[in-house]
């Protein structure tokens, strides 16, 4: 279900492990995990990963050192293409989190799956 190298996008960093849309969505909708939103508002604006369990949104650019996520379940990050979540997820992984994985090629990747979507 995860694997070390991603498939969707060229981007990579050593040490994040990628999940491909169709695997997170099923362990998002088994609440096996969340999925963590990482675009800026003007690209959530328009469209979303439609989902039984809204995404948790935090921004790149709104993360802080006291950015906490509840370490209950696996955290899947997302971002438009899989860059800005990669690095999202080295940075949780630096803070300790060990359930964190990349969607691999992002919400591009999502939406090119045709995973549900709302678009606004």
């Amino acid at each position: 279900m995860t694997y070390p190298q991603p498939k969707y996008q060229d981007f990579h960093l050593k040490g994040i492990l990628h999940i491909s849309p169709d695997d997170a969505f099923r362990l998002i909708a088994n609440d096996e995990a969340v999925l963590l939103d990482v675009r800026e508002p003007e690209e959530t604006a328009v469209a979303k990963a439609d989902l039984r369990q809204p995404a948790i949104e935090v921004p790149l650019s709104g993360f802080t050192r006291s950015t906490k996520f509840s370490q209950d379940r696996i955290i899947v990050v997302m971002c438009a293409h899989g860059i800005r979540s990669a690095q999202v997820c080295e940075w949780l992984l630096g803070k300790g989190y060990t359930n964190v994985l990349n969607l691999d090629g992002g919400f591009a990747n999502w939406q090119a799956m045709n995973l549900p979507v709302s678009i606004y």
